[in-house]
């Protein structure tokens, strides 16, 4: 069976992409070893799928093998209930110590096994990456950096001339994106034919995580010249896929610094967008943002260390684009027209097992939900601009094995279930109680 890999071959993959530890955590008491065995047969259905063929039987084989660890195991109690074990059962799934051609120890160019049939059929992208001399999958999961160069650099020559610390480059993974020629193209997906910034960033994304046994957690997006803005403004539309946002020599455009709450930023240095941007982020109360002049990756190493991704925030604040950012974590909101003022705050409160969510131009929210954020054994109760919904959510298989598809779940967060919300007019909040 060779090995398995989330389909990267359509857009709309990619642009599912863009879409501290929580105080509750469920026991994860499922032994190691099933936790592998459950990871091939995710893997199983994930090929099945890829390839249209026994989707049906692979669902019903973990189907079996999850009421198998209830039954033996877990004394009645529901596997799904485990997201720490889910998510190991998706990165075993990813057969990292089959995978083939690896390069480590110095500067490598990287070819993309399976760019996305968007920008046509004999399209290359090209990137350069730099592992651990002493890497083996084994020893995993590793840390990643994935970089945007500044104007004028090719990939291999960022790496060797901007990253040389051999302490970071010996524990972290470091990958430099192609970009295009033209800057202005730099946050665009691209078009037929031509790569653009965003659409570089995310089919690496998937080309590293897909070879190399990398953290999901601590992967790091880093920008040089006006590849920091760059770097900005695609974290802001997907925060939840990054660990922290670094800025090396260069500045930011305007930002919506609410977007950057869960999203820790490390900057050497920067102009008035920097120093707007850390002002905007101390202001609502964030203290985030870190701003070393003249920092080195000598001095990112410990930064790095401690801050993780937070991975189930248990607070979210979200601006919403026309139409993305639209997602951010485990809330959702419909693509904004752009039309007026939109924004939504949530909040979960795990003594009372409740969300609560204020939204001004928004109508309606979905939530994913997991046993790290909320007790799904027990009714959630959800307020919506004062709105109060109340219900047991059960945990699906077929929802959890949807969103591990299409990457909303991935090793660091898993969800087992969702539901859409109807949000009254924020006119409305107060009058209709909860």
């Amino acid at each position: 069976m060779k090995p398995t890999r989330l389909s990267t071959t359509m857009l709309p993959i990619l642009l599912a992409l863009l879409i501290a530890p929580p105080a509750l955590t469920a026991p994860q008491d499922i032994p190691e070893r099933d936790v592998e065995k459950l990871g091939g047969q995710l893997a199983d259905y994930i090929e099945a799928r890829n390839e249209k063929k026994g989707r049906a039987d692979a669902e019903q084989e973990l189907r079996e093998a999850l009421a198998k660890l209830q039954d033996k195991r877990l004394k009645g109690s529901d596997p799904l209930s485990r997201p720490a074990a889910l998510g190991q059962a998706i990165w075993h799934s990813k057969k990292y110590s089959k995978q083939k051609g690896i390069k480590k120890g110095k500067v490598s160019d990287m070819r993309v096994e399976d760019p996305p049939a968007f920008y046509g059929k004999d399209f290359e992208i090209e990137y350069a990456i730099h592992a651990p001399s002493s890497y083996r999958a084994s020893k995993g999961p590793y840390a990643v950096i994935l970089c945007i160069p500044d104007v004028g650099e090719t990939p291999g020559q960022h790496l060797i001339e901007q990253w040389p610390d051999n302490s970071l480059r010996e524990e972290v993974i470091v990958v430099a994106c192609p970009m295009p020629e033209d800057t202005s193209l730099w946050t665009e997906i691209g078009s037929p034919g031509q790569l653009g910034g965003v659409g570089s960033i995310l089919t690496v994304f998937l080309d590293v995580t897909t070879r190399y046994a990398v953290d999901f957690d601590r992967i790091y997006l880093a920008g040089r010249g006006p590849g920091v803005a760059s770097a900005a403004a695609i974290a802001n539309r997907s925060p939840h896929r990054f660990a922290a946002l670094i800025g090396r020599t260069g500045d930011l455009g305007a930002m919506e610094a609410r977007n950057f709450r869960n999203l820790p930023t490390w900057f050497a240095g920067g102009g008035a967008g920097v120093s707007d941007f850390e002002k905007a982020i101390k202001d609502l109360g964030y203290d985030n943002c870190t701003v070393v002049p003249g920092g080195t990756d000598a001095d990112l190493l410990p930064w790095l260390k401690q801050n993780p991704r937070s991975s189930n925030p248990l607070e979210i604040s979200l601006v919403p684009g026309s139409p993305i950012p639209n997602c951010a974590y485990w809330l959702e909101v419909p693509p904004w027209d752009g039309v007026g003022t939109a924004s939504i705050e949530a909040r979960i409160d795990q003594d009372t097992n409740t969300v609560h969510i204020e939204a001004l131009g928004i109508s309606q929210v979905t939530l994913r939900f997991n046993d790290m954020l909320l007790d799904m054994d027990k009714e959630i109760t959800v307020i919506c601009n004062g709105a109060s919904n109340r219900d047991l959510i059960p945990r699906s298989l077929r929802t959890t094995l949807e969103l591990i598809y299409k990457s909303s779940s991935d090793p660091g967060k898993v969800y087992v279930a969702t539901r859409t919300y109807d949000i009254p007019s924020e006119d409305k909040s107060g009058a209709e109680g909860g």
